[in-house]
């Protein structure tokens, strides 16, 4: 693991604060935390419907994650300390950011877990968007699981229903490790291809087993 000392206090301080105002706000139920891989290198990978994701993600697993997020959200200097600190870095997801890849290709070579949301943006609609291509591509060019997650009811976490204001039940299902690409031989394109194909479907998956609970 590649964290700074100042990186790994600033994460979990943080971290602790936000778990515990997630739950006690939000009160998000969390099914699957076991699929989380304990020691290595894997890519998280969580659906993306609103700002409420972030604080719902970072409840998955107590293991320090770094992030990649959209250069917007480090647009100021007091946002850029707070996440860089944290040990997470910006890319830019209208086009190809070699900066942002190489960060993340070294953080997964150091043995660390990387934390993208695969849709790049808020997905509006009750289904999966299509996929970056970078996800795949990482993880097929540093031979890393991906752990595909779903986040559902956080696209309205509160709502008001007959003059009375309510709170959506939330649930985070984690689903087993994505590996079948792990030391596959072949093309690096070809075989992000596939992975992109299989992290769509179990995404879809596991966001529709998510509307039956």
């Amino acid at each position: 693991m590649s964290w700074k000392r100042k990186e790994y206090i600033w994460f979990q301080t943080s971290h602790i604060i936000n778990n515990l105002l997630t739950h006690l706000i939000l009160q998000p139920t969390i099914l699957g935390k076991n699929n989380i891989p304990k020691k290595g290198r894997v890519i998280i990978a969580p659906t993306h419907r609103s700002m409420v994701d972030i604080p719902c993600a970072g409840c998955i697993t107590w293991q320090p994650m770094r992030w990649m997020i959209k250069k917007e959200l480090i647009a100021n200097k007091y946002s850029k300390y707070y996440f860089e600190t944290c040990g997470s870095f910006g890319v830019d997801k209208d086009s190809n950011d070699p900066t942002a890849i190489k960060k993340a290709i070294k953080a997964l070579n150091d043995e660390d877990k990387l934390l993208i949301f695969p849709e790049g943006t808020r997905n509006k609609f009750d289904n999966i968007g299509e996929l970056n291509s970078g996800v795949s591509f990482l993880a097929a060019k540093t031979n890393s699981p991906i752990v595909p997650v779903a986040l559902y009811g956080v696209d309205k976490p509160f709502y008001i229903k007959n003059f009375i204001p309510r709170k959506s039940k939330i649930y985070i299902l984690i689903g087993e490790p994505i590996t079948s690409h792990i030391e596959k031989a072949g093309k690096t394109s070809a075989i992000a291809k596939d992975i992109q194909d299989e992290l769509t479907e179990k995404l879809f998956e596991l966001y529709e087993r998510c509307k039956d609970f």
